[in-house]
């Protein structure tokens, strides 16, 4: 298998299984090189993919890093299967790890278990600390995607495999029956509307102030919200809630200032000028338009 830099210690081991298509959606062969600008494959590889034999599709698969890096490709779709994706999610929910997050562009939160922390474990897949909670799945038709050599591993799905968008109001959703920790079940959520195919945004709270105003502002355009109650949120008792294909992430810690915040704190963020910008992923990464981003996570360093 083919394993980036900086992830080795998370990445499944090693297969004897035939080798997943490296296909990333970008099929368009360098005429200088004559390799994919998208997968590195030449055109006589792509070709008999499908049918050549796995010694000789692993022989390939060995050397396509070091055509990326000739390219200058920065994302790989990663030699992982249903099982070795589910592996790594688990692994990743241990402590010490790394980081996940969940959201678009400045609507996201973080989830991490600090080295030293003892997380409540759920099941496999579903832990909580005291900063938060995750919730990871399985969808069918999950790709796992290697950002600059395991600078950060991408879960995506093929874009048709997305639901509908969200609306673009504030939804007053109830009580929050699929909340992780069960005292939180009868905090009520509401969906801020921010009409992404890719993460749904809610905040969740027990303040019946805090709950009140909200409901004042059911049906407002997610820009009036902020615009009117992004300070309550911010200051007051409010959890947020992200939902993407691959999970729920919940945050409990505090907004915090980027000047006060210290390294372990998870990061969360609600800023309109980013929103209204349209960018399905925090951060520099971009995914190639086939595939629609699900969660990213950085292994520790």
């Amino acid at each position: 298998m083919n394993n980036p830099q900086g992830i080795s210690d998370l990445s499944p081991s090693a297969s004897s299984r035939r080798p997943v298509s490296p296909c990333t959606g970008v099929c368009e062969i360098d005429s200088d090189s004559g390799f994919c600008r998208g997968c590195a494959r030449t055109s006589d590889e792509i070709a008999i993919w499908s049918r050549a034999p796995d010694d000789l599709l692993r022989k390939i698969t060995a050397v396509l890093p070091a055509r990326r890096a000739h390219l200058g490709i920065k994302i790989a779709r990663l030699d992982w299967d249903e099982e070795e994706i589910a592996r790594f999610m688990r692994d990743t929910l241990r402590p010490g790890k790394g980081r996940w997050v969940f959201g678009i562009d400045g609507a996201f939160g973080e989830f991490a278990i600090g080295a030293g922390e003892q997380p409540e474990v759920k099941n496999a897949l579903t832990v909580a600390t005291q900063a938060g909670a995750m919730r990871l799945r399985l969808p069918e038709k999950l790709r796992a995607f290697a950002f600059e050599e395991g600078k950060a591993i991408v879960m995506a799905l093929p874009r048709g495999r997305l639901q509908p968008p969200a609306g673009v109001t504030l939804n007053a959703a109830g009580p929050d029956q699929g909340a992780i920790r069960e005292g939180d079940r009868d905090a009520l959520a509401f969906e801020l509307g921010f009409g992404s195919p890719v993460a749904r945004v809610f905040v969740r709270t027990k303040d019946q102030a805090l709950q009140k105003r909200l409901q004042e502002l059911e049906g407002e355009p997610w820009q009036r919200v902020l615009a009117e109650a992004g300070q309550d949120i911010r200051e007051g008792s409010a959890d947020r809630i992200i939902l993407t294909s691959v999970g729920r992430m919940e945050v409990y810690a505090r907004f915090t200032a980027p000047d006060i915040r210290q390294p372990q704190d998870p990061r969360t963020e609600l800023q309109a000028e980013a929103i209204a910008g349209g960018r399905e992923m925090p951060g520099e990464i971009e995914l190639p338009k086939a595939y629609a981003p699900c969660a990213i996570f950085y292994p520790a360093r």
